[in-house]
């Protein structure tokens, strides 16, 4: 778990204005998290964005347009990005940012860190 926590922090230098950056479990478990202001409730929204992961998932696997890389969800006041860490979609990572922040560098760092934290992952 120290491998996982030390790289959120590294993804939290990156993006500054990230105000939660979460490795979430199948069961919507928080495996790690790092939070700033904002981010409260990381622990809700992780559970609710993994119901939102298995969700589009299916709707991946029934299109038939290929494997789920990330999905970005917004609302009025912030974004999540959420990015699979395995091939079976049991772990993601999700990084909640206020509107306005890059989107493009949420996604590269989240693409960049993908499987340094896969390899972090605790055995199952």
């Amino acid at each position: 778990m120290q491998e996982l926590e030390k790289y959120l922090e590294e993804i939290a230098e990156w993006l500054q204005e990230a105000f939660s950056i979460c490795v979430v479990g199948e069961e919507g478990l928080v495996l790690a998290c790092k939070t700033r202001e904002g981010g409260e409730n990381a622990e809700l929204t992780s559970a609710v964005l993994t119901d939102v992961m298995r969700s589009i998932s299916r709707i991946v696997n029934e299109v038939r347009k290929g494997r789920l890389v990330d999905n970005l969800l917004s609302t009025a006041d912030a974004h999540f990005l959420t990015k699979q860490l395995d091939d079976e979609g049991r772990v993601f990572l999700a990084i909640g940012v206020p509107r306005g922040a890059n989107l493009g560098a949420v996604r590269y760092v989240s693409k960049v860190y993908a499987n340094k934290l896969k390899a972090a992952l605790p055995e199952a």
